[in-house]
């Protein structure tokens, strides 16, 4: 009987985990955001390099809400998109202030950026994405 307890707590705790949003650490409006493969923590947001280039795949008007924002991204990894981000450009002065920036890959070179756009231009031919430095200076 214990044992079927632990088994029951054990799958209540992971269901939990996965659809706990409030549990993940980050809030709206955080540098970034990341779901499916990666979880999204505020370590996470904290840990990506002053300086960087990225892919962007779409710029959405600061007007819309974080929700929607994400709701876009999350659109992106359903179609089959690595690594999918929310940078807020609030957190990064090189990116237009009025504008999220829905971005794939955090890359040290541009060539690692322009090889990244490259594989995803071959399996999205219409997609109008462009590579972006990133950095928090101001």
């Amino acid at each position: 009987m214990v044992l079927l307890f632990g088994v029951v707590g054990l799958i209540g705790g992971i269901l939990i985990g996965l659809f706990n949003a409030a549990g993940s650490g980050a809030g709206p409006g955080q540098g970034v955001s990341e779901r499916g493969g990666v979880a999204s923590t505020a370590s996470r947001a904290n840990s990506l390099p002053d300086a960087f280039y990225t892919v962007v795949l779409a710029s959405v008007d600061r007007a819309k809400s974080r929700p929607e924002v994400d709701a876009r991204a999350e659109t992106f990894r359903s179609e089959g998109v690595d690594d999918v981000k929310v940078l807020d450009p609030a957190r990064y002065s090189s990116l237009a202030d009025n504008f999220w920036a829905i971005c794939s890959g955090v890359f040290e070179t541009q060539r690692q950026a322009a090889d990244h756009l490259r594989d995803l231009r071959e399996r999205f031919p219409k997609l109008g994405a462009y590579i972006k430095p990133v950095n928090n200076q101001p």
